[in-house]
């Protein structure tokens, strides 16, 4: 006698075997294939107060990443009618502190709705509201069962957004009849939606509004440039007021406070004599800076000179050519 192995069958096929001008009967193999997975996407809806359209991708990987609050609409098709689908759902035992891989004790089954008669496709709803592993189990008519991929989802938490007052950036003077000239920067992970310039008197929030910018669903970074018109304030020159700037991603109640800056509202005089100030106070920090410079210049040359003395013949004569090259440059310039 003998055998013969046929391996990877992947579809049913008839035979016979013939030996010394004899047959065999014909016989009938059926390969039973296993269900599977043959396309997973992930419609994700973004919590209502992002204002963030749908988004949909194809869930590929093992790894899907969501805002906390969102919901994730999972449409799979398989290679196969099915006669059963259940979705396995296993919570981290102690969120954000749990290492990966362990779990709560107790699984969640949830048996997925199908047509009658079975079904190719299939959809699954999850909730974004914590971290968790999943699996997708298949069964056919047949009985025969698929090999569940783990796959995770992790929650990741809105950041608040941050303010950034890059000028003038500090307390500052300015001239009479002069506007206040703002820029400033917020940036957020999800989406800055509104951002508010309030003033009030000094010792106090500021809480009069003076102005305030709105911006469509995910702008993560914007910049702006504000002249502002200090007269609209109605205050005497020598009046020192506070201001800061509010900001918000949507996230419902919460509202960002940028640092509180004073402005102190001068005459003209006291403005021109403040920036012949400046000027005089960076005149003699060059001059300093050149003082230095030429210090140091100076104990380098020392510092070469002692070298030279105590140099061997070969090094004298490479220092001499360093400093012959050097004089030509200067020179040549």
């Amino acid at each position: 006698g003998f055998a013969f192995t046929l391996h990877g069958i992947r579809e049913s096929f008839a035979y016979r075997v013939s030996a010394a001008g004899h047959e065999s009967a014909t016989y009938q193999v059926t390969a039973f294939l296993a269900p599977r997975i043959e396309s997973l996407t992930a419609e994700v809806s973004f919590p209502p107060y992002t204002g963030l359209p749908q988004r949909a991708e194809p869930a590929s990987g093992d790894l899907l990443q969501l805002l906390r609050g969102s919901r994730v609409r999972l449409s799979a098709t398989a290679n196969k009618p099915l006669a059963r689908v259940t979705l396995v759902r296993e919570g981290l035992a102690a969120e954000g502190l749990a290492a990966e891989g362990q779990y709560q004790a107790k699984k969640e089954r949830q048996e997925i709705q199908l047509g009658e008669g079975g079904a190719t496709e299939f959809t699954v709803t999850l909730l974004g509201d914590l971290n968790l592993d999943y699996l997708l189990e298949l069964e056919d008519k047949d009985g025969l069962r698929n090999e569940p991929v783990r796959r995770r989802i992790r929650v990741q938490d809105d950041a608040e957004p941050t303010v950034h007052v890059a000028s003038p950036g500090r307390d500052a003077t300015v001239a009479s009849r002069e506007p206040l000239r703002l820029r400033f920067g917020v940036r957020d992970d999800w989406g800055v939606r509104e951002v508010e310039l309030l003033w009030g008197d000094v010792g106090t929030e500021p809480g009069r509004p003076v102005r305030k910018w709105e911006y469509p669903p995910g702008s993560r970074g914007v910049a702006e440039s504000f002249q502002w018109d200090l007269d609209s304030l109605k205050v005497e020159t020598g009046t020192t007021f506070a201001y800061m700037f509010t900001a918000t991603d949507g996230f419902p109640g919460r509202r960002v406070r940028s640092p509180v800056y004073a402005a102190k509202i001068v005459s003209t005089e006291e403005k021109r004599a403040e920036r012949a100030a400046q000027v005089t106070d960076v005149v003699e920090a060059l001059r300093k800076l050149i003082e230095v410079q030429k210090e140091a210049l100076r104990k380098r040359e020392v510092l070469l000179g002692e070298t030279r003395k105590q140099a061997p013949p070969d090094l004298k004569d490479r220092l001499n050519k360093r400093e012959e090259i050097q004089v030509d440059l200067r020179g040549s310039t």
